[in-house]
């Protein structure tokens, strides 16, 4: 039921994507390898060892969600590329009791959405459930992000 649900979350945003006009669709800036290791690996030396955040992007942070027995909590952010107010991909991080987990759903690359679901796969059913709900709160921002930044690619 729980993996039902997740892959819900992901057929939704699927089909969201698919709607859009493939021609506007290519034009969104997405996400590049560098971009994403940041995301998966730098940020958690930034955040855990005070190292400089990557030089011209800034994340903007929801509110974390935490678990009812306080075991689980979730930070979802929206990475930024700063001189175009690009949203290059959102970072989650995930905290089981004292351990923390780096994730980012990259923006318009399949290769790196493959690399995506490896790491959900990874997490096992009850952190990837956790990850699931939390997002599914945050979906509606993020297609509202997403819709205005095919907008603005559109007018272009």
């Amino acid at each position: 039921m729980k993996r039902l649900l997740f892959a819900f979350l992901l057929i939704s945003a699927c089909a969201f994507s698919q709607e859009a006009d493939k021609e506007i669709y290519s034009k969104v800036s997405p996400t590049t390898n560098e971009e994403y290791k940041f995301l998966v690996a730098g940020l958690r030396d930034h955040i855990e060892k005070g190292t400089d955040m990557k030089l011209g992007y800034s994340i903007k942070w929801n509110e974390p969600l935490k678990s009812k027995d306080g075991n689980y909590k979730v930070n979802f952010g929206v990475f930024l590329k700063n001189d175009t107010n690009t949203v290059k991909g959102i970072s989650i991080i995930l905290q089981v009791f004292s351990v923390s987990y780096y994730l980012a759903i990259p923006i318009n690359n399949d290769d790196l959405m493959k690399s995506y679901q490896n790491s959900l796969n990874e997490l096992g059913e009850t952190n990837t459930t956790f990850v699931a709900f939390a997002l599914s709160k945050y979906l509606p921002v993020y297609l509202d992000l997403y819709t205005n930044m095919l907008n603005a690619t559109r007018s272009k």
